[in-house]
């Protein structure tokens, strides 16, 4: 769930990602399923880096988005710390591995990172345009049938809000499952 999806207003989030950002530097949008049902991709992605430290933003997709935050959190206070990362830059010892790739410009379009868009908007950011490192996540952070299964945002095929639409009879069969639940016979 987002921040909207538990009451805030869209001002109320921009305020927050402000003070955020005022406080630490930059902040991390954690991006999940609005509703435990509904299957996808988590991501998360940092905001104000640009501005802060002269870097690219990082985003971490295919990890639970509260796991890929956290890694995003520590790895923000590391640049703002004067580290400094990309393309092909690999950190840690195996098998415990990150590593650093590029993000098609595709993302931007898909609203991959819609709420650094709306922060610019609301004069968070002065960066004039996102650039965006992706983070692999160790393989020893996943399953063994799930190792080698984050998205490559490289891929300009690649959606991380892909989920399957429903057509009109799924629509429909859930209207009358909902009506049966709220009004029982």
């Amino acid at each position: 769930m987002c921040l909207m999806c538990d009451g805030f207003g869209h001002d109320d989030v921009m305020a927050l990602y402000g003070a955020h950002i005022a406080e630490y530097g930059f902040t991390v949008v954690a991006v999940t399923a609005a509703r435990p049902e509904d299957e996808g991709v988590e991501w998360a992605y940092t905001i104000d880096l640009l501005d802060a430290a002269g870097h690219p933003e990082l985003v971490v997709a295919g990890p639970d988005a509260a796991s890929g935050g956290h890694l995003l959190q520590a790895l923000g206070r590391e640049i703002l710390a004067g580290e400094r990362y990309s393309i092909g830059d690999v950190l840690g010892d195996p098998p415990a591995v990150l590593r650093f790739g590029p993000v098609d410009a595709v993302q931007h379009d898909l609203g991959t990172f819609a709420d650094w868009y709306s922060a610019q908007v609301a004069g968070h950011i002065r960066a004039p345009r996102l650039e965006v490192l992706q983070v692999f996540a160790p393989d020893t952070w996943f399953c063994a049938c799930h190792r080698g299964h984050q998205p490559d945002l490289a891929d300009p095929h690649t959606r991380l809000d892909a989920r399957p639409v429903p057509n009109r009879a799924m629509r429909r069969s859930r209207a009358r499952s909902d009506r049966r639940r709220t009004h029982p016979r």
